[in-house]
C-alpha cells in the first residue's frame, strides 16, 4: 500500500563539523515512502536495523542485523524487498552466515529506534513553521517488561556541513549546540510486554534565526532508562511560505500534519520539503465539463438497447467491497455503470451508488490505502480502474457535492502523477492499460501535467499500434492479448479524439485499428470465440470493438458482426460502444442488410502465422487452425504448427490456454510443448521460433497445405495438413534430425472405444457434448491426463518413434465418426498433395 514505510539507521558517523562535506548529514534513522512499481533501490552501508510500517493499520517488521552487511532496500511491483549483502568476499569453498532478528510490533506509526527489548518511534510532524510548536507523541513498544523514566528537549547542533544541504553559499561558522525544553505528559512509564505505550510531548513556540537556524538541523531527543532515541526534522520557512500561498489559492484545502516527509526524513534534503505544496498552489485542478459524453445529443433506440446491454454485464466488487470496503477495478467499473445508469436511465438509486464509491475512494486515499497489494489502481491494469472512475465522474459531475469534488481533484491528480511515472512505449498490454487511464484523466482534468500526459498517452498507442502485424495480429500472438490491447486502444482513440487526437487514421497499409478488429473476426470459431492458442481462453470477445470500429470507419459489416456477437450472447464491455453507434444509427439498418464480413474457406494469416479452415459459417460448421506464426513473447508458447479442431459448436482437438500466471499448472502443463498438438523432440519443449508456409493447394472441398519450421537444434519439421471435406484432417509430420520424437494430441472428452484396422489403432471419442469423432494413428498410444485453461480436463495421447536423419510420424483425426474403410482411404493420401488432390 501506499501508507507503508521503512525507517533505517544506516551509515558512518558524521563528519567534523568543521568540514564543508555533507556526506554524513541525515537523520538519525532514514525515513522512505513505498514507491509502488518504481523499483528504486536505496543502498544503507552499515546497516544496524530498519524497520517496515504500514503507517494506516500501524503495524510492521524490524530487522536487527547481526554483523557486518550493508542493505538494499528495493519498491518492487507490490511489495518491498530487503537484501542483505556482506562486504566480505568469500575464496572457493568458504561460506559465510548473515544473522538477523525479526520482530512484529504495532501501535507505532513510524521507528526511531531498535534494539533487543524496545521498538520506539517519535510520531510528530517532519516539518513546522517558523514560531510555532511541535507536538506529537513518544511510542514504545517493549519486548520485555521495563520500567522507564523519559525525559526530553529539542537539539540543534550548528555546524558548516548543513550549509550545501540548503544550497547556501560556503562560509565559515562556529559549531555549537543549543537545547529547548520539551514538555512530557509522563515522567516514569511502566511498560508491559507487547503493549505499546505513549508519552505526549509538546515544544514552546520555535524560532527560525538567519543566523543561527540556517546552519542547523534540528532533532527531537527522548532519552528512556538509559537510551537516547532522536528523529530530525525542519523549522522551515520556505514551508510556511508554501502553505500561506496553498491557502490563497486553494482556500478549501485542508494539510494536514506530515510525520513522513521524505525530502526531511530521507536523507534530509529540507529545502525540498514544500516543493509539493507549491505544485499544487499553481496547478489549475479543474474538471472540464461533460470531456465525454457531452455532444452525445438524443440516444436513438438501437444505442439504448446497447446502453442496457452495458448495464447489463457483471460489475460487482465482490467480499471485498462488501465486508472490507476496497476499491478493486470492479468496484471502479461498478461505480462507471451506476453513472451511466443514472445520466441515461435517470437511476436516482444508482446516484447513490456511484457517489458512495466515489465516497469511498476519496477516503481511502486520504488514508493511503487506495492502493491495495496487487489490483492497483493507478499502474498495470489495475489502471483501468482511474479510467472508469475518470468517466463515471465525466457522467454525474453535476450531481457530486462541491467538498467531494475538491477531494477527487487531488485523487485524480495524484493518480495522473503516478501513470505519469508509469507510461512508456515500451507498450505491451499494461502499457496500454496506463495510457488509457493517463489519457482518461489528462483529457478530463485540467491539472498542470495533462498535456504531458495527453502526449505521454498519444506515444505509447502509436508505438503500440506499430506492434500489430501487416495481418492486423498482435506481436504477442494470444487471441485474448490481442483483445485486450485492442480494446484499450480503441477505447484510448475513443478518448483521444475529445483532444484533436485521431489514432483512427495510423495506417500501416490499410488502417491499424480496422486491421486488428478483421483479425479478430477471421481467427474466431463458427460459433464465436477465440481459439485458446498461446496464453488464451476460448472467450467470446465483446461486441465493441466491432461496433466502435464499425462507426469510426463507417463500415457496416463491423458493426453487423458486433450486433451478431450480441445475438449470440456477446457482452457489451464499455459506454463508448453504445455513444458511438448514437451518432451513427443509420449504420445499424445498413448493417442488417449487409450482414459481418465475408470470411473464406481458407485463410492466411502470414504475418501473425494463423492458418484457418472452415466448412462454412454455420455453428455447426467445422473449423480448423494452424499456428505457424512468430513466438508471441512473454505470452508466447513453444507451440510451433499445433492445430486445434472444431466441430459442430464444440472444441475437439484443442491447445492448452492459460491457466492462472501464478500457479504451477501454467508453467508444468500448459507452457510445455507436449500441451499443444505438434511434434516434440522427447518430452522437450521447443525453441522460441516461427515457421512458414510451403504450399497450399485448394481443389473443391480439399485443401493441402504444408509448413515448415526449425524447432530444434539440428531438427527440421515439416507438418502436411490435409482435409478432404475441412471436418477430417490428416496430419503427416517429416522429421529431419536425430532422437525420440513424439506426436502430440490433446483432446476433449473421452475415448468410448479402440479398434484396429490395417496400418492404423482407430480411437472413438466422444466430445464433452456426446458426439462421437475418430482419432487414427500408426500405432497404440499412451494416454494420460492434460489440461485446457486452468481446470478443464483433457486426454493427452502420444506416441514415439525413432528417427535418424530422416522419419515420418502422422495422426488422423476427424469431427465424424469414421469407419476403417474410410480411415483406410484417408491413408493413402499418405503419399503426398499428388494423390492427396
Amino acid at each position: 500500500m501506499y501508507n507503508c514505510a521503512y525507517f533505517a539507521k544506516f551509515g558512518f558517523a558524521e563528519p567534523t563539523p568543521l568540514s564543508f562535506s555533507s556526506v554524513g548529514v541525515r537523520p538519525p534513522a532514514s525515513g522512505f515512502m513505498f514507491r509502488k512499481h518504481e523499483h528504486r533501490d536505496i543502498y544503507l552501508p552499515e546497516l544496524e536495523w530498519i524497520a517496515f510500517v504500514n503507517r494506516s493499520k500501524k503495524v510492521g517488521l524490524a530487522f536487527i542485523i547481526r554483523g557486518d552487511a550493508y542493505g538494499v532496500v528495493e519498491d518492487q511491483f507490490f511489495d518491498v524487498e530487503l537484501d542483505l549483502v556482506s562486504s566480505k568476499t568469500l575464496n572457493r569453498g568458504e561460506a559465510l552466515e548473515l544473522a538477523y532478528d525479526v520482530l512484529p510490533f504495532w501501535g507505532l506509526e513510524r521507528v526511531d529506534y531498535v534494539d533487543d527489548e524496545l521498538i520506539a518511534g517519535i510520531e510528530s510532524p517532519s516539518v513546522v513553521a517558523p514560531g510555532a510548536s511541535i507536538r506529537g507523541r513518544a511510542s514504545f513498544f517493549p519486548l520485555r517488561p521495563m520500567r522507564l523514566s523519559v525525559g526530553g528537549y529539542i537539539e540543534e547542533r550548528r555546524h558548516m556541513s548543513v550549509l550545501g544541504r540548503r544550497g547556501y553559499n560556503i562560509d565559515r561558522v562556529s559549531p555549537d549546540v543549543r537545547e529547548i525544553p520539551l514538555q512530557l505528559s509522563g515522567g516514569e512509564v511502566e511498560l508491559k510486554p507487547r503493549e505499546p505505550v505513549y508519552v505526549e510531548l509538546e515544544s514552546p513556540p520555535l524560532e527560525w534565526s538567519f543566523h543561527y537556524s540556517i546552519y542547523a538541523i534540528p532533532q527531537i531527543v527522548i532519552k528512556a532508562g538509559g537510551r537516547e532515541i532522536r528523529r530530525a526534522f525542519s523549522i522551515n520557512p520556505d514551508y510556511s511560505a508554501a502553505l500561506e500561498l496553498l491557502g490563497r489559492r486553494k482556500p478549501w484545502y485542508k494539510h494536514g500534519e506530515e510525520l513522513l516527509n521524505e525530502a526531511v526524513d530521507g536523507l534530509y534534503v529540507d529545502r525540498a520539503a514544500a516543493d509539493h505544496l507549491y505544485e499544487l498552489a499553481v496547478d489549475p485542478l479543474a474538471p472540464r465539463p461533460n470531456a465525454f459524453f457531452g455532444g452525445a445529443g438524443r440516444i436513438g433506440a438501437r444505442a439504448l438497447g446497447l446502453i442496457k446491454r452495458y448495464l447489463e454485464g457483471a460489475a460487482d466488487g465482490g467480499e471485498s467491497w462488501y465486508l472490507y470496503k476496497i476499491i478493486t477495478t470492479g468496484v471502479a467499473a461498478k461505480a462507471l455503470k451506476a453513472a451511466a445508469a443514472y445520466k441515461f436511465l435517470k437511476d436516482e438509486k444508482a446516484l447513490g451508488e456511484a457517489l458512495g464509491v466515489f465516497e469511498t475512494v476519496a477516503e481511502l486515499y486520504e488514508k493511503g490505502e487506495l492502493i491495495h497489494f496487487f489490483n492497483g489502481l493507478q499502474g498495470g491494469g489495475g489502471a483501468g480502474g482511474m479510467f472508469q472512475l475518470s468517466l463515471a465522474f465525466d457522467l454525474i459531475e453535476d450531481r457530486i457535492p462541491e467538498a467531494l469534488k475538491n477531494r477527487l481533484l487531488l485523487v485524480f491528480r495524484w493518480a495522473q502523477r503516478e501513470l505519469l511515472k508509469l507510461a512508456n512505449a515500451w507498450a505491451g498490454n499494461w502499457e496500454t492499460m496506463e495510457a488509457l487511464a493517463l489519457a482518461s484523466l489528462s483529457t478530463k482534468f485540467d491539472f498542470s501535467s495533462s498535456s504531458l500526459g495527453l502526449a505521454k498517452a498519444e506515444a505509447v498507442f502509436k508505438n503500440a499500434l506499430n506492434y500489430f502485424y501487416d495481418d492486423g495480429g498482435w506481436i504477442e500472438e494470444s487471441a485474448t492479448y490481442h483483445l485486450t490491447t485492442l480494446m484499450h486502444i480503441i477505447q484510448g482513440a475513443e478518448v483521444l479524439r475529445r483532444s484533436g487526437i485521431d489514432l483512427y487514421q495510423v495506417k500501416r497499409g490499410k488502417p491499424v485499428i480496422k486491421a486488428a478488429v478483421e483479425w479478430l473476426w477471421h481467427i474466431m470459431t463458427p460459433y464465436h470465440r477465440m481459439p485458446a492458442l498461446e496464453d488464451s481462453g476460448d472467450d467470446m470477445p465483446p461486441a465493441d470493438p466491432f461496433i466502435i470500429a464499425g462507426v469510426r470507419y463507417m463500415d457496416p459489416a463491423l458493426v453487423s458482426a458486433g450486433l451478431k456477437l450480441i445475438e449470440r450472447g456477446a457482452r457489451v464491455d464499455t459506454i463508448f460502444a453504445p455513444m458511438a453507434l448514437a451518432e451513427a444509427e443509420e449504420l445499424a439498418s445498413s448493417a442488417d442488410l449487409t450482414g459481418p464480413p465475408q470470411r473464406p474457406p481458407v485463410a492466411v494469416l502470414d504475418s501473425s502465422g494463423r492458418f484457418v479452415v472452415r466448412s462454412g459459417e454455420g455453428e455447426d460448421a467445422a473449423y480448423f487452425i494452424l499456428d505457424y506464426g512468430p513466438h508471441g513473447g512473454w505470452h508466447g508458447h513453444p507451440d510451433k504448427l499445433s492445430f486445434e479442431l472444431h466441430a459442430f459448436g464444440e472444441p475437439l482437438a484443442v491447445d492448452s490456454g492459460a491457466a492462472f500466471y501464478y500457479g504451477e499448472r501454467h508453467w508444468a502443463w500448459n507452457r510445455r510443448s507436449i500441451a499443444h498438438n505438434t511434434v516434440t523432440l522427447e518430452d522437450r519443449d521447443q525453441i522460441e521460433t516461427r515457421g512458414i508456409l510451403r504450399a497450399l493447394v485448394q481443389k473443391g472441398e480439399a485443401v493441402y497445405a504444408e509448413f515448415y519450421a526449425e524447432t530444434y537444434p539440428g531438427v527440421g519439421h515439416t507438418r502436411a495438413v490435409f482435409t478432404p471435406d475441412k471436418f477430417t484432417y490428416l496430419i503427416k509430420d517429416t522429421i529431419r534430425g536425430r532422437g525420440r520424437f513424439r506426436w502430440n494430441l490433446n483432446l476433449l472428452g473421452s475415448i468410448a472405444e479402440v479398434a484396429e484396422a490395417p496400418g492404423a489403432v482407430i480411437y472413438k471419442a466422444l466430445s464433452a457434448g456426446g458426439r462421437r469423432y475418430t482419432v487414427a494413428l500408426p500405432k497404440p498410444a499412451r494416454i494420460g491426463q492434460g489440461w485446457r485453461k486452468g481446470d478443464t480436463p483433457t486426454i493427452y495421447m502420444y506416441y514415439e518413434e525413432e528417427v535418424d536423419r530422416i522419419g515420418v510420424l502422422w495422426g488422423l483425426i476427424s469431427a465424424k465418426d469414421l469407419g476403417a474403410e474410410d480411415v483406410a482411404r484417408m491413408l493413402g493420401a499418405l503419399e503426398g498433395r499428388a494423390l492427396a488432390l
